[in-house]
């Protein structure tokens, strides 16, 4: 009878696991000091309706706050900044198709700022598997801004 309980728990848990990233969440009141500098910044370059691939390196990822094991599957569209400051070992690749094909190879200080977008993200500082900066993302945005530093 306890085996049978201690099943129906596991199941349960493990379908709220499963509904728990497409439930809204807002993001902490540091993220919304942040867009306000950024937003007095030039965007560079602007794509919509794009598939954009990002490999690499960084320390800051923005967007819902539910990670399981570094990874964030939306079933509906979100918004996510990723960003690298040129910090030791920050190194981004971008890769967006569209209307046009544009890459952006080893950027220490840039900026990606998508929405709309859903797909496949993983970054290793959520994850419990690993600690490191890593960031892998695959998905279509439906607006993509990518500013450079010098």
């Amino acid at each position: 009878m306890k085996k049978k309980c201690y099943l129906k728990k596991i199941f349960v848990i493990g379908i709220i696991l499963l509904f728990i990233p497409i439930f809204p969440v807002g993001l902490s009141s540091n993220t919304n000091i942040e867009e306000k500098q950024i937003s007095n910044k030039i965007l560079a370059n602007h794509y919509e309706n794009s598939i954009v691939v990002i490999l690499g390196k960084c320390n800051i990822v923005q967007g819902p706050l539910v990670w399981i094991f570094g990874l964030y599957i939306p079933l509906i569209k979100r918004s996510f900044l990723i960003r690298a400051n040129g910090g030791e070992g920050e190194q981004l690749n971008v890769m967006i198709r569209g209307d046009q094909f544009v890459t952006h190879l080893d950027n220490e200080n840039i900026e990606i700022r998508f929405s709309g977008a859903k797909g496949i993200l993983f970054w290793g500082q959520k994850s419990i598997i690993t600690n490191s900066s890593r960031v892998f993302v695959r998905c279509k945005a439906d607006d993509i801004w990518i500013t450079t530093f010098s």
